[in-house]
């Protein structure tokens, strides 16, 4: 039931009421939906009133169109722009869907090696090593594990590292975050990343490594993510000028 003295425009409310309808199954992946004027007449509204809310879909990657056939339910992805530096839980709230951490390891390490040259750090700092299992709707789709220096972050604790680490530095530690680095790799799959995304032997995996800086230039992270292939997509845009 559409909602006329809602803030929340029509199409929207359209694009909301299609999408529950392609996550419960009533449209099948690869088949079409009904047409713009069916759903026009079901929903009581113009056909450019259908047609922002399918290109709406569309963009978010619920649908597909084939130019003079029709538009088809899309084998849903989740979508990680790697222009934008965004938080997981940013990323899955902006797709309407649930976002949810759990933390399976907080501890304090000594920083060697890599995480020196990573986090710009001395040898012997202490660092925070954490992992984090990041889930949508319960499903686990992705693993992340992550350094931060313990002298920026000194009452930093696993409960902070439930939510979103990026409200935490911004709106608790009142830090702004300038950018990311970051390098996309392949791999297989191994344990114990395996069994914790319920992955298959074998699989591909997109890992990415990405360095996250602070306005003051100061290197607050280094993170290793897992991303579970066959859930997520990457998004990159490229301009010629």
């Amino acid at each position: 039931m559409l909602d006329k003295n809602s803030t929340k425009p029509i199409y929207s409310q359209i694009s909301d009421s299609l999408k529950r309808k392609i996550e419960k199954g009533e449209f099948e992946i690869g088949k079409t939906i009904p047409s713009e004027g069916s759903l026009a007449e079901k929903y009581k509204v113009s056909r450019m009133t259908i047609r922002q809310a399918i290109n709406t879909l569309v963009e978010e990657g619920y649908l597909y169109k084939k130019r003079g056939i029709g538009t088809f339910v899309a084998d849903f992805k989740l979508r990680h722009d790697a222009y934008k530096l965004k938080g997981f839980t940013e990323e899955i709230l902006e797709l309407n869907k649930k976002p949810n951490n759990k933390v399976i390891k907080f501890e304090v390490i000594d920083a060697q090696d890599v995480i020196i040259e990573k986090l710009e750090s001395n040898p012997g700092e202490s660092v925070y090593l954490v992992e984090r299992l990041r889930c949508v709707d319960d499903e686990c789709v992705i693993f992340e594990r992550s350094y931060l220096p313990v002298k920026l972050f000194p009452n930093l604790t696993g409960d902070d590292l439930k939510g979103s680490k990026y409200t935490y530095v911004e709106e608790v530690r009142k830090e702004r975050i300038k950018e990311s680095i970051q390098e996309i790799v392949p791999e297989i799959i191994e344990e114990p990343i395996k069994t914790l995304l319920d992955m298959k032997e074998n699989t591909p995996i997109l890992k990415v490594k990405s360095q996250t800086i602070l306005e003051s230039g100061i290197i607050f992270e280094y993170t290793e993510t897992y991303f579970k292939s066959n859930r997520y997509k990457f998004i990159q845009k490229a301009s010629r000028f």
